[in-house]
């Protein structure tokens, strides 16, 4: 079975026995869902989804998203020396406003790493809850962290911002509307990338064709040498995501992004306590050739991605016109 979120992509997940009242809610919640993913509804008649799949022991894709948990204004999540709470609204039909799991694999992440962040500057794309950012600074020990995303996650960031104020030193996190289409990059988030090794975090952001594009143009603005960048991936749609990582290792004179990825050596459903967790991996990369590169190289608990040139998956998949798009 797959799950798979965004553009027209259908979505298939595996059915089970239920109760008519279990059904019924489900149901509901599903119809929800596919709203908000702006899904083909037909096709689902008559498919009432199990969403808590408990064995994941063959890696298939899942939602990347507990309902039980999304329903809860408020998301408790404990780590050995606070919790903390993140805001959340089901309802709104705004996608960032509950937490996603790449959001939370993040977090405990960089808790159990917390020299990736530790006294540096950190842009938060795609922040939505504002879990990843918030637990950088409150958790990790980040300098500063810019939370960013699009005008309807603002209210839902800044909510968990205030429920999170004791852990957070004044202007240490804040939050800044960033659309990705825009131009130019707004002056909050270039001066963090001007910042000495800035961190820059990418949880589940991969999921829409129309991100991808948008987020490739984007690296190519705001990477510099010196920059870190951290990603927490749900396997979505394998095939167009493993061509858009070629895209992404690509040179930049080629119109890729000149990336080098590293897969953390972190056991993702031993940490989340989940095996729903278990198709979440967690990604470094960084500028290749550049300080950021090899300081990566270095640590024992990465281990490289190979890359020998493009295979033929991205230009299978639609990006001729980003492998010729100019540099300028």
């Amino acid at each position: 079975p797959r799950a798979n979120l965004g553009d027209t992509d259908s979505m298939a997940l595996p059915t089970s026995a239920r109760s008519n009242e279990h059904r019924l809610a489900e149901a509901k919640q599903l119809q929800a869902l596919t709203l908000m993913l702006d899904l083909d509804t037909s096709l689902y008649k008559g498919l009432f989804p199990d969403i808590f799949v408990d064995d994941l022991s063959s890696r298939q894709a899942t939602l990347g998203l507990d309902y039980v948990r999304a329903s809860q204004a408020v998301l408790e999540l404990d780590f050995p020396d606070q919790t903390l709470r993140l805001a959340q609204d089901q309802r709104s039909g705004v996608l960032g406003a509950v937490v996603w799991d790449c959001g939370e694999a993040m977090a405990r992440f960089l808790a159990d790493n917390p020299g990736l962040v530790a006294n540096r500057s950190v842009l938060d794309l795609g922040t939505g809850t504002g879990v990843a950012g918030i637990a950088a600074v409150a958790i990790a020990g980040a300098g500063r962290c810019l939370l960013t995303d699009v005008k309807d996650c603002e209210a839902i960031a800044k909510q968990s911002l205030r429920l999170n104020a004791e852990f957070l030193p004044d202007g240490s996190c804040t939050f800044s509307e960033f659309d990705w289409a825009g131009a130019e990059l707004p002056e909050d988030v270039a001066a963090v990338l001007q910042t000495d090794r800035p961190v820059v975090l990418i949880s589940d952001c991969l999921y829409q064709f129309r991100l991808l594009k948008l987020l490739l143009r984007l690296l190519r603005k705001l990477l510099n040498p010196n920059t870190l960048l951290i990603w927490t991936y749900k396997v979505r749609i394998i095939e167009r995501e493993a061509a858009y990582v070629e895209v992404l290792q690509s040179p930049v004179e080629e119109g890729g992004a000149g990336l080098s990825f590293y897969r953390a050596n972190w056991d993702v459903r031993q940490q989340c306590h989940h095996n729903r967790f278990s198709d979440v991996s967690v990604v470094l990369s960084a500028l290749r050739g550049g300080p950021a590169d090899a300081e990566l190289s270095e640590r024992g608990d990465v281990a490289l991605a190979p890359f020998a040139g493009p295979t033929g998956q991205a230009l299978a998949h639609g990006w001729q016109e980003h492998l010729q798009e100019p540099t300028t």
